[in-house]
């Protein structure tokens, strides 16, 4: 099966980034004692852009909500934690970076691994919850930890990436690429003309109509992945699972790879076949389903 010859550079590097940060959290966790924080701050931030601002978002810790409007403007509202250093939103009307900046943790000489508070010792509050308005054509880039992810009512191409959260897209959007390592994902909008959507463990599920020529690839390792999509459409279907089992509402459910493995490969056409579907997964149930 390809999906183990090959293997995803994108889901090995979040896999071991979730590692990362449990590693890291293990250890916080060991050597300091969490205390309560209520303090909150509101965000308001924003500037001038144009209709297709490229937008690129970075966090560790929170929630970000994109929603697409009719201004041109990007608008960031919500709340951070008393931790958090800073929300900047910086650059041109072209093209703007959302940063959330976290507390320096160390000393220079790396002697000291916890913030410190009078004589207590600290565990970081970094949590973030943001809002951010953007113009309907914007391009958004999101790259976050731990960290859900919702966009809405944005038509421009998509970059979304998190560790641990769900990735949920919804509204005119047709060209996306989105990975989770520990998360659900999920899009439901009228066409695609590109998905490539990736999860570790998490489900993956796809309402849509396929454009003319359209490319989707979906690959969970463990997970399973529905595709919902209308019963005149025209594509290409090339599906396998090493350990789990194929629904095709539009035909066979698939072949066995080998009297030795439990794999199922399908490989069929509908209509003139113009777009193009791949689905992989390790241990996962593949549904094909008619909307």
């Amino acid at each position: 099966m390809r999906i183990q010859d090959r293997g995803s550079k994108k889901l090995f590097r979040l896999a071991a980034a979730a590692v990362g940060m449990a590693t890291m959290a293990l250890a916080s966790n060991a050597t300091s004692v969490a205390t309560a924080s209520t303090t909150q701050r509101s965000i308001n931030l924003s500037k001038a852009a144009s209709a297709d601002v490229e937008l690129q978002i970075e966090l560790i810790v929170g929630e970000v909500e994109v929603v697409g409007w009719d201004r041109a403007e990007v608008q960031v509202t919500g709340t951070a934690d008393a931790d958090v250093a800073s929300v900047d939103l910086e650059g041109g009307s072209s093209k703007m970076e959302l940063t959330v900046e976290l507390p320096a943790w160390d000393n220079e000489d790396g002697s000291n691994q916890r913030r410190r508070r009078g004589n207590r010792d600290h565990s970081c509050e970094c949590d973030v919850s943001l809002q951010v308005r953007v113009p309907m054509g914007a391009r958004v880039q999101v790259e976050a930890v731990t960290a859900p992810i919702r966009i809405s009512n944005v038509s421009g191409e998509l970059d979304l990436e998190t560790v641990t959260g769900s990735v949920e897209v919804s509204g005119p959007a047709r060209h996306m690429t989105i990975s989770t390592v520990t998360g659900r994902i999920y899009v439901g909008v009228p066409e695609i003309t590109h998905a490539d959507l990736e999860a570790v463990n998490g489900e993956v599920t796809v309402e849509a109509a396929l454009a003319r020529n359209a490319n989707v690839s979906i690959e969970t390792v463990n997970g399973p992945v529905e595709l919902v999509i209308p019963a005149d459409t025209s594509a290409e279907f090339d599906v396998e699972t090493f350990s789990g089992t194929i629904d095709n509402a539009f035909g066979s459910n698939g072949e066995r790879t080998s009297r030795w493995v439990p794999g199922l490969e399908l490989h069929f056409r509908l209509g003139d076949g113009s777009a193009d579907v791949s689905i992989e997964t390790l241990n996962g149930r593949v549904i094909l389903r008619q909307r």
